[in-house]
Order: C-alpha cells, then sequence, then structure tokens
C-alpha cells in the first residue's frame, strides 16, 4: 500500500554481571504510488554553485568558470545514476530531494501560491522549467511568522522529502527535510568519521567504499489534488583521489553519456554492477529449518535482472530468477528455500542490466556482476541446531575476547573432531560490504590453518581499511572470520562443525554457541 513507513527496532542483552545493554534505531520511509503524478529525484550540480546546473559533470572541466577537480556533489539528479567522490576531505555528496511535475498540478499551485518562493537554484518558474521543484511545506491562510511544523493543522501544501544515505557497515546521513535550507550542513565527504560508529574507519572512506543514497518524496495538497508518494535512489562510490569527483549515468557509457572509469576494482578487474545481499550472506551459519532467502539492492541503483541457481549438498537446484524494483532492490518471499540437508550449500548469482538508464537503452554486451569479492558463487552452511563450535588456538573451546593489533596477521587454527575421514576445512572473510577472502584451509593431521593477513587483503579489495594508530571499533571495517570442518563418521553420514570470530579493529571476539555464531 503507497504511503509512509516508520520501523522502529530495539535491542537488550543484560549480561552475565546483570548489567542492561540496550541500543535502539528508528527508520522511516516511502512506498511508491503506482499512479504518481511526479517523479522524485536528486539534484543537478555541486553545492553552493551559482549558474547553470547539469546533471552529468567531471569536476575537472565543471563548472566552466570555476573548476577545481573538487567539490562537493549534490546526490545525481537522475534515479540510478552514479556519483564518484575522490578521497580527499574537499570532496563529498549532499543529498536533496526535489520533484518532477507530469500533470503540472504541483507547479501552478506552487506558482499561485508561493510567487515568491526562490532557493539557491533560482525563482519558482526556473524551477518548474528544469522539472526541479521543491518539497516545501506551506501554511494556508495569511502570511504568518509561524513555521508550519509548528501548525499542522492548516498545512496546505504537506511536502517533503526523506533521506537515507548508507553504507553497508554504517548510517551516512538520515534526514527529512522540506525545502532545501543551507544554513544545515547535510553533506559528507570522504574523512567523515561517522559519528565513530563500528566499523566506519578512522580515515573515513577508502577507495571502493559505496553508500547507496535512497530517497522519497511525498506530497499531500488537497487544492492541487495531490496525494502521493515517489521514490529514488542513486549510487555513491568512492574513488582514489588522484580521479575526480563527478556524476555519470551508469556502464561505463555503454547507453551514451560520458564515464571515468569502473565502480571499483577487484583483483586488478574493473567492476560495473553488483548485488549486495542483505538477506542470507556469504559464509551464514544456518540450523535445518531455516530459511536461505536471497535479497538484496543492486548496484546501480536499477531495475536490474537478478539470476539465482542454489544447490544443496546433495546436489537438489532450485533456480530462480526476477526484477529488481524500480530503485534496485530485489526480495520475492516465495522463492524462499527452506533449508533441510545439514551440510555446504552453493549459491549462484548473477546481476545483469538489459534495460534503460538516464541516458537510454544500454547496448550489449550487457554488464553483469554478482556479490562484491565472491565472483558469482557463494557458500552458505547448514549445521544441526546441537552442533558444538569447533575448538580453536584462539581461545580454545570457551567464549574469546581478545586484544590484537590492527593490521597484524593472526594465525587461526581449528582441532579436526576426532574419530572421524574425509576431512575437508573451509573459511571465508568478510567484510559487511566485500567478500575479503574464501577457500580452503591448510589441513593438518588433527587440524586446519588459515593465516589472516589483512595487507594482503587490502591489495584484492583497496576498500578494507585498518590503520594501526586507531584504537576501539570504529578504526577500521568490522571483520567476519567463518571456519568450517566437514567430515565423514564410520557411517559415512556427513559431520559439520563451525566457528565464527569477529575482528573489531583491535578486540577478537567469538562467542561459544551451537552454531559457532
Amino acid at each position: 500500500q503507497p504511503g509512509e513507513y516508520i520501523i522502529d527496532y530495539e535491542a537488550r542483552y543484560t549480561d552475565a554481571d546483570g548489567r542492561l545493554w540496550a541500543g535502539s534505531l528508528r527508520s522511516a520511509g516511502v512506498i511508491a504510488s503506482s499512479d504518481a503524478t511526479f517523479i522524485a529525484h536528486g539534484q543537478r550540480g555541486l553545492e553552493g554553485q551559482d549558474g547553470q546546473r547539469t546533471a552529468w559533470f567531471d569536476t575537472a572541466v565543471y563548472p566552466p568558470d570555476a573548476a577545481t577537480g573538487h567539490g562537493i556533489a549534490m546526490s545525481p539528479y537522475y534515479s540510478g545514476d552514479v556519483v564518484l567522490v575522490s578521497d580527499t576531505p574537499d570532496d563529498g555528496v549532499r543529498p536533496a530531494i526535489q520533484v518532477q511535475d507530469l500533470a503540472g498540478n504541483y507547479a501552478s499551485w506552487l506558482r499561485s501560491s508561493r510567487p515568491d518562493y526562490e532557493n539557491v537554484i533560482g525563482p519558482i518558474d526556473r524551477l518548474a522549467i528544469e522539472d526541479a521543484l521543491p518539497l516545501v511545506p506551506v501554511l494556508a491562510g495569511p502570511p504568518t511568522l509561524y513555521n508550519p511544523a509548528l501548525l499542522p493543522d492548516i498545512i496546505a501544501n504537506d511536502a517533503y522529502g526523506y533521506v537515507s544515505a548508507v553504507r553497508p557497515d554504517v548510517t551516512v546521513r538520515q534526514f527529512v527535510h522540506g525545502g532545501y535550507d543551507t544554513s544545515l550542513h547535510m553533506a559528507w565527504d570522504a574523512d567523515d568519521p561517522y559519528n565513530g560508529q563500528i566499523g566506519a574507519g578512522g580515515l573515513g572512506d577508502s577507495p571502493g567504499d559505496y553508500a547507496f543514497v535512497f530517497g522519497g518524496a511525498v506530497i499531500r495538497n488537497a487544492e492541487a489534488g495531490i496525494e502521493s508518494t515517489a521514490i529514488y535512489a542513486s549510487l555513491a562510490v568512492t574513488v582514489p583521489e588522484d580521479r575526480t569527483t563527478g556524476v555519470y549515468p551508469p556502464f561505463l557509457g555503454q547507453a551514451g553519456g560520458g564515464s571515468a572509469g569502473p565502480l571499483m576494482t577487484i583483483d586488478g578487474e574493473p567492476v560495473q554492477i553488483f548485488f549486495h545481499p542483505t538477506g542470507t550472506r556469504p559464509g551464514d551459519i544456518l540450523v535445518p529449518g531455516d530459511a536461505l532467502a536471497i535479497a538484496g539492492q543492486v548496484g546501480p541503483t536499477l531495475p536490474s535482472n537478478v539470476s539465482v541457481r542454489v544447490v544443496s549438498p546433495s546436489g537438489q537446484e532450485y533456480a530462480f530468477s526476477g526484477v529488481a524494483n524500480a530503485v534496485g532492490y530485489y526480495y520475492d518471499p516465495s522463492n524462499n528455500i527452506q533449508v533441510d540437508e545439514i551440510g555446504i550449500w552453493t549459491v549462484e548469482l548473477t546481476v545483469q542490466h538489459t534495460g534503460l538508464t538516464s541516458m537510454g537503452q544500454v547496448e550489449p554486451p550487457y554488464p553483469q556482476g554478482g556479490v562484491l569479492g565472491a565472483s558469482r558463487s557463494f557458500s552458505v552452511y547448514v549445521v544441526p541446531q546441537s552442533a558444538p563450535a569447533l575448538v580453536s588456538n584462539q581461545g580454545g573451546a570457551g567464549n574469546v575476547d581478545l586484544s590484537v593489533r590492527p593490521g597484524s596477521p593472526i594465525a587461526f587454527s581449528v582441532s579436526l573432531p576426532r574419530g572421524l575421514s574425509d576431512y575437508q576445512a573451509f573459511y571465508i572473510v568478510q567484510t559487511d560490504g566485500y567478500v575479503l577472502d574464501s577457500g580452503a584451509m591448510n589441513l593438518a593431521a588433527t587440524s586446519a590453518s588459515y593465516t589472516f593477513t589483512p595487507t594482503n587483503l587490502r591489495r584484492r579489495i583497496p576498500a578494507y581499511d585498518f590503520d594501526p594508530r586507531f584504537t576501539g571499533p570504529s578504526g577500521s571495517d568490522a571483520v567476519r572470520l567463518t571456519f568450517v570442518v566437514t567430515a565423514r563418521d564410520p557411517d559415512n553420514d556427513l559431520l559439520i562443525q563451525t566457528r565464527t570470530f569477529y575482528l573489531f579493529n583491535d578486540r577478537l571476539i567469538s562467542t561459544e554457541a551451537v552454531t559457532g555464531e
């Protein structure tokens, strides 16, 4: 059902000493109207820019009379476009939502009711011509000194925008705005510490870090005959400081328009499109009866095609495909798989865009991608409800809470369960945004080992951030390391055990649990 929603989250935990730990979060947004008479957009140009603004640009040559190679870009005007942000404190993104009126009712109402309205772009007539109408609340009746928020019962034009900019691991910006107030600093730059959130990174963003910029527009105006909502999304990617900030249509100009290169590189290979899982993720540990749910966000944020093939340990296959929604989100609950076999499940996932972009139809060969760092497949592990966690050299069989030096190698080994045969051991290392590494562990007579080497991982995934100068959980990307051992008992039945560690910059944690979590 179209409209607005609010979700409140609350988590509580009482530790062994009786202390209560609690956290809460409020999320809000819109569900788009299928018959909306307006389109939600970002904003053209750079923050504070004078003169004519364009939807696509490179700060190496833009603005034409004042190009510096740096700047705070507005969130891309067209949903689905990409803003590349140079990794300097002089470059960033300022999100804002405005609308294009398809029927003319909203523009006509603003012209007649607020003929004197003007913002940093220009007067209301110019905004209407450029399809950049403001979301601004307007009171009914004679002029007053009161803000519309203080008199909600007499608001004639109830119009505002939602903004939620998120990296996979941290909240970047979230706010609701009416109008465009330059006195509030809503922009972020590549060195933003993000209020010291876990995994934020001591130096803010690194090349390869990415944020989804979601937006929603709401207009309720009885006089204009409007009560509707619209949605918007774009992708912001941090690039090395030797590249300039700019806004581009996606896919290296395959539908026309300019290009400044790939979104990021992995193992030296360019990435044009990817799928960020938000349901079942690589390396997740499930128990029989759990749902293996393929859900996630496509980047760039377009209605791209998603194809999935899931293979159970016995070889049973589940295949399905679909198209992401207008802003690139994909999930179909009818494709959930209730896992019913112990062992390693394989997920093969490909995302491809064959449709339109802001510049037009994409030309073949169509851009393809998968989960970042995982190529086109990853593993999910299903263990018995009662399976004990693997015993590790890092803390034995119990809970682990160790101090470590950020960036230093950590040698892990896990003991192989005794009295079994046909041992196999695997590992997967990941941040919230990337699979850093995965493969087979080194097997010995009684153990399996893996050495976590951050410097090697950063060569593969430049976005992986760590720095020994910073302390605390915000100092670097949070890392999850999962170790898995499978073997056969004398009856040739498959057994599987796991152990998961979490690295919060200078602290290594693991809890003793039946699923290794």
